[in-house]
């Protein structure tokens, strides 16, 4: 569909338009290389200027549907602690709501043995980073910044990394950078300083 030599690195973009037709571009951003397919054609338009995406349900992983048919919205839903606030923006009145629900619990995103002992790694959906420590039978569990889907070693071939995506996220200490599980597998090491 798409000419080899307009093929390259990234991502592309499609939506559907208001007009019944479907609009996409093989790379997001190359806004002069637009494609229209309808009824089984497709052709290049070149720029399309005159975007009205037909509303639909989806989006990425981060898909929350949170206004209800009547215009109240859910303000927080909570699935760890059960918890779920609805807010009525005609009263400005928010409703609080706890439920509960089974589950076999999150799945594990990255898992390494520390230096100092303790096995360590992070879960999804909670997203959180936990260290165990066989020797004291303890652990410890806490939300992290993002998902942990890095496991590589270190300068020492016995020191674990586990990490994030690499992206910019926002540390704690107000520092925007590329966050990293530091060797102890306690704290965060940022591009500029320690992560508390």
């Amino acid at each position: 569909m798409i000419p080899e030599e307009e093929r390259g690195r990234g991502s592309g973009y499609v939506y559907r338009d208001m007009n019944g037709k479907v609009y996409g571009l093989p790379l997001s951003g190359a806004r002069d290389s637009w494609y229209e397919f309808y009824r089984g054609e497709g052709k290049k338009i070149g720029r399309h200027e005159q975007i009205e995406e037909k509303p639909i349900i989806t989006s990425s992983q981060g898909l929350f549907h949170k206004e209800f048919p009547d215009g109240k919205q859910i303000q927080t839903c909570d699935l760890v602690e059960r918890a779920l606030k609805v807010e009525d923006p005609k009263t400005g009145k928010v409703k609080e709501f706890t439920f509960d629900y089974h589950s076999e619990g999150a799945h594990i995103m990255g898992l390494a043995t520390a230096p100092n002992g303790t096995i360590c790694g992070g879960s999804a959906f909670p997203m959180h980073f936990f260290s165990f420590d066989p020797a004291k039978d303890a652990w410890i569990n806490r939300p992290c910044y993002s998902q942990w889907n890095t496991v590589a070693t270190g300068s020492n071939a016995k020191d674990p990394v586990l990490g994030t995506t690499t992206r910019t996220i926002n540390c704690p200490n107000g520092d925007s950078a590329s966050c990293v599980v530091n060797r102890d597998c306690m704290s965060f090491s940022c591009q500029e300083g320690v992560c508390p």
